[in-house]
């Protein structure tokens, strides 16, 4: 995989992020002296002033510049280092491809940082580095071949690499240096997808401390060690963590990894190996990992492919078997995709695939060939027997004080299956969304319907229903609360006046042609066809509301407040009543803002009445006198009140000031009970007024 100084450019499009660094990291406040290059001598010497910006280097913790040059100059870029004793503390590439060849008796001082490339720049450095320090390499976008290795006096020292984006770094012969650890950027991409963050390649005979016994630590980028020849790339004791270790290629399967000391490998790291012919020559007809120490295989991966890839099947002998992994030590653990005697299967044709059986032994670890065989055909889909749909109803959305968004999942099960969405203000539901059709199918499916004309200020209730030939399916009961509405305005005289839900179930109806709209401007008045409706067009009251004078109230099971307009600037009355039907009849600015409240007899069908509830007397009870007339209650009201109301009955009407009292239409006629303050009582007919302190009563005869 050789990169050469031609084969550097073939990356220039990738992005490398990598980080080498040592004991003692950080970059320098300062440098001796900056020198950048500019190429315009003819002469590559590194030795010619002409070649730099300002002057040529000279001396030591110097920063040397290499950018990217415009048009085309090889030449321009293909330099010698001619200088000796020359000390560089950060050789800086920023573009172009860059040769840094060597006069063959000139090493580089390299102290610290190091190097930095970028701006899809590519360094070969064919001339040694002798390393003056530990060292933070930073690479991306770009390549970097450190052909000539490193002196032997860099031993000592260590280096930490952080690569990233599918860049590439090589060391060449003699890289021999300090412990090396090297992460990629993304731990997110491990395994075989550590080629994302980068890679290192080691080609036949390169060496990474191959030869002075110190370690080599990979984490998340690819190990790369393969090359047309028998001599293998040497490295020192490996560990490998997330990794990819890459020994061969599939066009040319020759090759192999040498580690001078012991393997560890984790059950993240994939080790993969090709197998080429029918000999038994380690790194020729098979590829091979060979150690002088433990090799701990941690539950790793094996992909044991054949050359070619899935494209060509190897001319390989039944029966043999290739010592894939070797050591002078011991082999523990196992591979975590086969156990001893496990059988790996890896396609070479379209139709074919090659079998390998995995054994394990004290010292080494062998593939044996077990032939070709068809790939199995998958089985055809099992065909699911349809049943009944499911449903789950899921928690709606709600979007506005009187819309919301239901939503549910539902699986057809095979059949053509109905959905729709039960909803209202109890588990009665009441309200249905307009049907929808799924096709048949075995996968869940989402289904939504918008519902509209919901109540502001109310808790709902909400649940699927799915259908098809086989049966029915329901939802379990979800609940959600609608927002209130802003409060209303004020009341106005005469027109509107404000109410608002106080306990138990209120019900509103407006007179013929009026709109909530026409008083209060955010309001919605919504026809609600739901069980706690008793009168056509009644809905219910549950938030602060103003509403028009001729308004109809059913608040037999429940209270509502109520403020009205007086005459009086800024002044309002109000009250609260309940127990009965009842209307808001009139209000007037003549009576000083007094609002007339009128007890209801036969507002809809079924609603309570002289003819249903006092059908007993008859007119022979009527004739026979007043005494004889039952005390049946046909409707009532309770109110407790502050400033100017009167409420009519059938028979009498009662005007108060700052009063609680009960006013009923009985069939013996209108009885009003005082339970505080004073109450003025007109007798129809006796057309007298009759005034009532708290604790009397008076009942206006028929």
């Amino acid at each position: 995989m050789g990169l050469g100084a031609g084969g550097v450019g073939r990356r220039a499009a990738t992005v490398l992020a990598l980080v080498v660094c040592g004991l003692a990291l950080g970059v320098p406040a300062a440098f001796a002296g900056t020198y950048t290059w500019t190429g315009a001598d003819s002469i590559p010497g590194w030795s010619s002033s002409d070649n730099w910006s300002p002057t040529d280097p000279s001396g030591t913790g110097n920063t040397l510049n290499f950018p990217a040059l415009s048009g085309s100059c090889d030449t321009c870029t293909d330099t010698e280092m001619n200088l000796a004793d020359l000390g560089v503390d950060f050789l800086n590439f920023t573009g172009s491809s860059y040769v840094i060849g060597t006069d063959g008796s000139n090493s580089l001082g390299l102290g610290s940082p190091g190097i930095s490339a970028t701006g899809s720049a590519a360094a070969v450095i064919a001339t040694p580095l002798d390393l003056d320090g530990n060292q933070t390499w930073t690479i991306t976008d770009s390549d970097l071949d450190v052909d000539g290795g490193f002196s032997n006096n860099s031993q000592g020292l260590s280096l930490n690499a952080s690569l990233g984006s599918n860049g590439v770094i090589e060391f060449g012969a003699s890289s021999d240096v300090g412990p090396v650890d090297i992460t990629g950027a993304s731990s997110a991409d491990a395994g075989s997808s550590s080629i994302e963050n980068g890679l290192v390649a080691l080609d036949a005979g390169d060496d990474l401390n191959g030869s002075d016994g110190n370690p080599v630590a990979v984490s998340d980028v690819s190990l790369y060690a393969a090359q047309t020849g028998v001599s293998a790339a040497s490295i020192g004791p490996l560990t490998a963590t997330g990794a990819e270790l890459l020994i061969g290629e599939p066009e040319a399967p020759t090759g192999g990894l040498d580690v001078d000391g012991g393997v560890t490998l984790d059950s993240g790291t994939e080790l993969v190996m090709f197998e080429a012919g029918s000999g038994t020559t380690a790194n020729i007809d098979f590829t091979q990992l060979s150690a002088t120490g433990t090799v701990d295989l941690g539950g790793a991966q094996l992909l044991l492919a054949p050359v070619g890839g899935a494209t060509a099947c190897a001319a390989l002998t039944v029966g043999q078997a290739d010592q894939i992994v070797t050591t002078t030590g011991s082999v523990t653990g196992q591979f975590g995709n086969a156990a001893n005697g496990a059988i790996l299967a890896y396609p070479c044709s379209a139709t074919t695939e090659e079998q390998f059986q995995i054994n394990y032994l004290p010292s080494s670890v062998t593939a044996t060939y077990e032939g070709t065989v068809p790939i199995p055909t998958p089985p055809p889909p099992t065909q699911a027997t349809p049943t009944a749909p499911t449903a789950t109803t899921s928690a709606p959305t709600v979007t506005s004080t009187t819309g919301a968004t239901a939503s549910a999942s539902v699986n057809p099960n095979g059949l053509a299956t109905t959905v729709e969405f039960q909803y209202g203000l109890t588990t009665a539901y009441g309200q249905t969304t307009a049907a929808q059709t799924i096709a048949a199918g075995t996968s869940p499916q989402t289904v939504t319907a918008p519902l509209t004309g919901l109540l502001p200020n109310s808790t709902y209730h909400l649940r699927v229903v799915a259908k098809n030939a086989l049966g029915t399916s329901y939802g379990s009961d979800q609940t959600f609360k609608t927002p209130s509405d802003p409060p209303p305005p004020p009341p106005v005289l005469g027109k509107a006046v404000n109410v608002e839900p106080v306990s138990g179930t209120v019900l509103i109806k407006l007179p013929h042609g009026a709109s909530l709209e026409d008083f209060q401007p955010s309001g919605l008045f919504a026809l609600f066809a739901g069980p706690l409706v008793k009168g056509r067009g009644f809905t219910p009251l549950t938030e602060a509301r103003q509403i028009p004078v001729g308004s109809q109230i059913d608040a037999r099971q429940g209270t509502l407040a109520m403020i009205t307009a007086s005459t009086a600037k800024h002044k309002t009355y109000s009250g609260d009543f309940g127990g009965g039907l009842f209307g808001v009849l009139t209000q007037t600015r003549k009576q000083k803002g007094l609002t007339n409240l009128g007890l209801l007899e036969g507002s809809f069908p079924g609603a309570p009445s002289y003819a249903n509830r006092c059908v007993a007397t008859g007119k022979a009870s009527i004739a026979a006198g007043a005494k004889h007339l039952s005390k049946s209650v046909v409707d009532l009201l309770k109110a407790s009140a502050h400033g100017q109301f009167a409420t009519k009955g059938k028979y009498g009407a009662a005007t108060v000031r700052g009063t609680s009292f009960t006013i009923e239409d009985r069939c013996d006629g209108t009885f009003t009970t005082v339970q505080r303050g004073v109450v003025a009582v007109r007798d129809f007919a006796t057309r007298r007024t009759i005034t009532l302190h708290a604790g009397r009563s008076f009942l206006a005869r028929r």
